[in-house]
């Protein structure tokens, strides 16, 4: 056994694979298997294609050894030991020898642990270094903060780590002091620059790690929080008592009463309090019943909510030097309100709410010149009736067509007539005194608005597109609301496809119309009696591209696609089909007769050529082709790789079917073969190598243990086929093939002498 290197020195980097080729002769009289085994390279990983190489006597072949290294394989030159052993003579190996350069991997990693840490001022995390390539480094250590408020230190600030080892140093923290205040999570960057030591300048990209330091302060947020509520629930309790001291101190109720306010008592109760300057069979004035009070009651309206405006704030102010704090009561859902326990005197009232104007009793819209309401003792004041306004509000929103070019989207705005008619802003006022505005959606957002409307007040939105059904949304305003109304989505109306199919030149009926979109079919026919060749398909859903399919026996089926926009009506269709629908059928066979099937089947003699194919399964190599128009004349072309296409003519009348349409394809691959034998013996020699070429491509083969061999799927041509074998005169000959022959070549070779 003879073995050779395809090198005998190479570069390699750990971690990537590198390949040798081994060639290897079979010196034997015997068939031989080999493999390679590899040696001087301790944690490598081996791979062998193939891993066995079988030889014939006196032949050679090649084996493929890539071999990869591990990250930590030592850098310089190492020598490397392939041994070639026979696996049927284990004596017999041969041992190669490969030098190869292990390149320079300074690589490393960098963690920090914990990742997250916490405390008041100073913490302290752990920096892990691990060595990933193949000679020593030095890790130069460097941390910052993006803040730059972090006192930070790296002991020791560089590590020497040896290749495929690890390295410990610590990062210590120091914060600002923090007393108050929230939790601030400070984020820490490290980077670790790495260089092989007794060299210049970095031999990996810089490393970068990265930490969070959590500092919290000494005084937590919630006893900062707490304390500050208490210091305001204190202040607040300061400033209410000396308000409250104030008032009281200001108007003492039995001073402001007039005497008319008491009400009369028993005698007993007088003569208990003879001595007061009362006068006689009135109460004293630290005693006031509650039915002595006077009280106001009325109902707030307004335009657009005649039935009564809820939570509204109504305000009774007193008149006069001696006047206190305004009394206030807040309006029910239906408007009324009822504001009791008043001293007698005038009163002016407010009416507010937000998103209204404020209004007085009696019409002004501040308190000048309003209205006065006088209280009596134990009366009450009905009908203090007020109707408000409320501020300008607008309505926006979006309306849908689900189309990327839908038409414009005309909005209309109509007020219901609650109230009386009025203006809201822009547009017309209809024939029924509702107030309407106009609004166009925009095309690209879908978005329409309507400001300046008045308030409160209900509002219909009807929305209309060309294409598409109208809709209506019902929408209340509240006083001044700035409203987003519900999104519309419009629906598209339905569409109609209609026209007339003809044939021959003449209106044609009994034809069955189909069209078929998005997995619904709708179908009709044309009427033979009256309307005839007419056909009509209503209602169809929009918008959809729509595949529509004329067919009536005796006739070539005609389709058509046709695409209905958002209600679009297509009516003037045109149609005329081809009379006649002949059919084509017939098998497809080799040259030996065996059927072909996935032969390709090709009509000519149409606007759109038909193809079809033979059959693989079943009646393999059959074929039928349908629908084709007659009478007319049809060129039906057969190919298959690997065989001449063959091409017929067949014609059609009408009504009329071909069959037995058969075909033969001729093979256009051939091949070579024979036998090569000892000239004087005539014995077959097993292992001889066939070299052979057509001039632009040359391939080879070996003969069989009865020195047989065969040379197939070879295109037409002329060939030079030489034969050799070991101790035998080579010999060459010329060999022509023609579109699917086998030719027989047979060789006997001379002994050399």
């Amino acid at each position: 056994m003879r073995a050779s290197l395809s090198q005998t020195e190479l570069a390699a980097s750990p971690g990537q694979p590198f390949v040798v080729g081994v060639e290897v002769a079979n010196t034997k009289e015997v068939i031989d298997a080999v493999a390679v085994e590899v040696s001087g390279v301790p944690g490598a990983r081996v791979k062998t294609t193939p891993s066995e190489l079988a030889l014939f006597p006196s032949t050679s072949g090649s084996q493929s050894v890539a071999v990869e290294l591990p990250k930590c394989f030592p850098a310089g030159r190492h020598q490397v030991a392939l041994e070639v052993r026979s696996l049927v003579d284990p004596r017999d190996r041969v041992v190669r020898e490969l030098a190869i350069e292990v390149a320079t991997v300074a690589d490393a990693s960098l963690l920090v642990h914990p990742l997250r840490r916490r405390g008041h001022r100073k913490a302290r995390f752990t920096v892990i270094c691990r060595n990933e390539g193949n000679v020593d480094v030095e890790i130069a250590l460097h941390a910052t903060d993006p803040e730059r408020a972090l006192r930070l230190t790296c002991q020791p600030s560089r590590l020497v780590v040896e290749a495929g080892g690890g390295g410990e140093a610590a990062l210590h923290v120091r914060a600002p002091r923090q007393i108050f205040g929230s939790e601030r999570a400070r984020t820490i960057n490290l980077s670790g620059r790495v260089a092989a030591p007794g060299t210049a300048g970095p031999q990996a990209p810089t490393l970068e790690a990265h930490a969070t330091y959590v500092q919290h302060p000494r005084v937590p947020r919630g006893v900062a929080t707490a304390a500050i509520l208490a210091a305001i629930v204190a202040l607040w309790a300061a400033i209410f008592s000396l308000g409250l001291r104030a008032v009281l101190a200001e108007q003492p109720l039995a001073k402001s009463a007039p005497l008319s306010f008491f009400a009369p008592v028993s005698p007993g109760k007088a003569a208990h309090n003879a001595g007061a300057a009362t006068p006689a069979g009135f109460a004293p004035k630290d005693f006031a019943p509650l039915g002595a009070a006077g009280s106001i009651r009325g109902r707030v309206t307004s335009p657009g909510q005649p039935g009564g405006v809820g939570r509204v704030v109504v305000k009774a102010v007193e008149l006069g030097p001696g006047g206190g704090p305004p009394t206030s009561a807040a309006t029910q859902s239906d408007g009324t309100y009822l504001i009791a326990g008043l001293f007698p005197g005038k009163y002016k009232i407010s009416f507010s709410a937000p998103g209204f104007q404020t209004v007085w009793y009696g019409g002004a819209s501040t308190g000048r010149g309003t209205r006065a309401v006088e209280v009596g003792a134990g009366s009450t004041i009905n009908r203090v009736n007020a109707a408000i306004r409320g501020l300008p509000a607008s309505i926006v929103g979006h309306v849908m067509t689900g189309e990327p070019h839908s038409p414009p989207v005309r909005v209309t705005l109509v007020e219901s007539p609650a109230g009386p008619a009025r203006q809201p802003g822009s547009g017309q006022v209809d024939n029924q005194g509702q107030a309407q505005a106009t609004s166009t959606a925009q095309a690209s957002t879908g978005t329409f608005r309507f400001s300046h409307l008045a308030s409160p007040a209900a509002y219909t939105l009807t929305f209309r597109a060309h294409g598409f059904l109208p809709a209506r949304e019902r929408v209340y305003v509240g006083g001044g609301q700035a409203l987003a109304a519900n999104t519309v989505q419009l629906q598209a109306k339905p569409g109609q496809i209609a026209g007339q199919v003809t044939g021959g030149g003449r209106r044609l009926g009994g034809v069955e119309v189909t069209a078929s979109a998005n997995g619904e079919t709708f179908a009709a026919a044309t009427p033979t009696a009256g309307a005839v060749g007419r056909f009509s398909l209503p209602d169809l859903p929009t918008p959809a591209a729509y595949l529509l399919r004329f067919s009536k026996p005796g006739y070539g089926t005609e389709t058509m696609a046709v695409d209905l926009g958002p209600g679009q009506v297509v009516g003037k269709l045109r149609v005329a089909m081809v009379g006649g629908a002949g059919t084509v059928s017939g098998r497809v066979v080799g040259p030996k007769g065996h059927p072909l099937g996935g032969v390709t089947v090709s009509i000519g003699g149409l606007a759109t050529p038909i193809v079809s194919e033979t059959l693989t399964e079943g009646r393999v190599g059959t074929y039928t082709v349908q629908g084709l128009p007659t009478p007319g004349t049809y060129a039906l072309t057969f190919s298959r790789p690997g065989y001449q296409s063959e091409t017929l003519g067949v014609t059609l009348r009408s009504e009329a079917q071909a069959r037995g349409v058969d075909v033969t394809l001729p093979a256009v691959i051939g091949a070579i073969s024979g036998r090569v034998t000892n000239a004087k013996t005539g014995a077959g020699l097993a292992g001889a190598v066939v070299v052979f070429t057509d001039g632009s491509q040359t391939n080879q083969a070996a003969t069989t243990s009865f020195g047989r061999y065969t040379l197939a799927q070879l295109a037409p041509g002329a060939y030079s086929v030489t034969f050799s074998y070991p101790g035998y005169a080579s010999e060459t000959a010329l060999v022509r093939l023609r579109p699917g022959q086998h030719v027989t070549e047979d060789i006997a070779l001379e002994p050399s002498r």
